[in-house]
């Protein structure tokens, strides 16, 4: 089986993905245990230890134990008001793509459309939004793409807030995560520009804030990182061994970013920086490294993430290297040729998304898929040097290259 959100290979019988941190559930991801000594509100959790891993490509793993909603109703209420849908991608697995019209109001609904205590969407174009008493969840991508909406106020009958649930609120400014709220999924705050801090109540067993930060209540796990927080450098505390799926989405002013020692799980964490020239890692880290300020696995077979802004028109990937991770390449702004090496065998959907400059890839003869999502976003199509290889020829005869 392959997990929905990343693509990546599972165990079957797996409930949630070790790769992107998500839970296969739908909209779920992960969830924080109460932090010892904290007041519990919300609903009851069970503590499930994943005892099956399985590793591809290179990616280093670890089996977390996860926290997830003990209820039926919290499964059948996830599996409705998603505007979007999952899309097969041609290297595995599925990407999420939202209507196109996700964030505009709907005139001839109802301001506030609640299904089973879950805010599906919201209609409204107010600044300021008071979502009604007795919602429990906030639904994925219910207000995404709001440009109006600067303040929410949420009731404190708040369990959980799905995956984009306020992705692209370009203008929301203030939120407070209210005591009760136990669930918050990835990309919840994605390109949130306006929002500089995050705000928790004091009193919440499940989270909290740091420096304007999220993290679970026990700081082991960093789920957000607002888009608008200004600074050029962050370095991750050393106590946290996780980072959310997207934690750093949209923020245009980070430069550099350190990797702590402790961290095993980091996947897809940087995208949409476009100031992100760097990272590092500390050698003492057994999951992830850094060369020249580039991503990729500790045994350098998996590349990761290369930073959008780094500076060089050409890249030549080391050799070892056999697996590219989707989204690696996302928005490298100063890229014009890239030299993939032998050994490589796919190039994954995203691949090269949204670099904009780029002019040529080259190619080994060890190409066998290329993901017809390659490369989106592209204003050109490079050019392709490859030795003789039937699925690189397939791939260019289908897209006009």
């Amino acid at each position: 089986m392959n997990c929905p959100h990343c693509g990546r290979e599972l165990p079957e019988g797996a409930h949630y993905c070790l790769h992107c941190m998500k839970s296969l559930q739908p909209e779920a991801d992960y969830q924080p245990f109460p932090s010892p000594g904290r007041r519990k509100r919300g609903g009851v959790l069970a503590a499930v230890l994943l005892a099956a891993a399985a590793c591809t490509a290179g990616i280093a793993c670890a089996v977390h134990p996860v926290a997830v909603a003990d209820t039926a109703a919290d499964s059948s209420r996830a599996s409705r008001g998603t505007p979007g849908q999952y899309q097969e991608a041609d290297t595995g697995g599925y990407y999420f793509t939202p209507d196109g019209d996700a964030g505009d109001p709907d005139a001839d609904a109802a301001e506030f459309e609640v299904e089973d205590g879950m805010l599906v969407r919201y209609n409204g174009s107010d600044a300021t939004v008071r979502v009604p008493a007795g919602v429990t969840a906030i639904g994925q991508a219910a207000f995404m793409g709001n440009e109006t909406v600067a303040e929410v106020i949420l009731p404190d009958t708040l369990e959980s807030i799905y995956s984009l649930a306020f992705s692209g609120c370009t203008a929301l400014s203030r939120i407070e995560i209210p005591a009760s709220v136990s669930r918050i999924d990835s990309e919840a705050f994605g390109r949130c520009t306006s929002l500089e801090g995050h705000l928790v109540d004091p009193e919440s067993p499940y989270y909290t804030v740091e420096d304007g930060i999220l993290f679970t209540a026990d700081r082991s796990a960093l789920c957000d990182y607002p888009a608008g927080k200004e600074g050029a450098s962050y370095a991750i505390p050393e106590n946290v061994t996780m980072v959310m799926y997207w934690a750093f989405q949209g923020n245009p002013y980070l430069e550099t970013v350190s990797v702590p020692a402790g961290i095993t799980e980091l996947f897809c964490t940087f995208g949409y920086c476009p100031s992100l020239r760097e990272i590092t890692v500390d050698p003492a880290n057994p999951a992830y490294k850094s060369e020249d300020g580039i991503l990729y696995t500790k045994d350098g077979s998996t590349l990761l993430c290369y930073p959008a802004s780094k500076e060089g028109e050409s890249f030549t990937i080391p050799e070892g290297v056999t697996a590219l991770e989707g989204n690696a390449f996302l928005q490298a702004k100063n890229l014009r040729s890239v030299t993939i090496p032998e050994g490589v065998e796919q190039l994954p959907t995203f691949l090269f998304k949204e670099v904009e400059r780029l002019e040529e890839v080259h190619l080994p003869s060890t190409i066998t898929l290329i993901d017809s999502m390659v490369l989106y976003g592209a204003l050109q199509n490079p050019v392709f040097y490859t030795p003789e290889n039937q699925a690189v020829t397939d791939f260019c005869q289908a897209n006009g290259i």
